[in-house]
C-alpha cells in the first residue's frame, strides 16, 4: 500500500522517550507501533485496550506516593496481610 497520509500528535518527550526505548527493544519504531495501533482499530472498530473510567480507591492509589506503598516478601506474606 502507499503511504502518503500522514499522522501528528503532541505529546510529552519524557513519554515519547520511554516509548521509543520499549519498542526499539521489540525491533520496533515509534510509527510502527501507530501503524499497528490504527490497524487494530480498522480490523475491530474500537480500541484494541479496555478503556475504564478509574474509582476513587484506583486514583488515590495511582497517586499514592511509592515508598507509602506496602511490600511482601512472598504472595503468601501478601494474602494473609490482605485476608487476615
Amino acid at each position: 500500500m502507499n503511504k502518503t497520509a500522514v499522522v501528528r500528535a503532541r505529546i510529552e518527550p519524557k513519554i515519547k522517550n520511554e516509548a521509543e526505548e520499549i519498542l526499539s527493544q521489540m525491533g520496533l519504531k515509534l510509527s510502527d507501533a501507530v501503524r499497528l495501533l490504527c490497524r487494530q482499530i480498522a480490523l475491530r472498530h474500537a480500541l484494541p485496550v479496555e478503556l475504564k473510567i478509574p474509582n476513587r480507591d484506583t486514583v488515590e492509589a495511582m497517586n499514592e506516593p511509592i515508598a507509602k506503598l506496602r511490600r511482601y516478601k512472598t504472595s503468601d506474606e501478601m494474602f494473609k496481610d490482605i485476608l487476615g
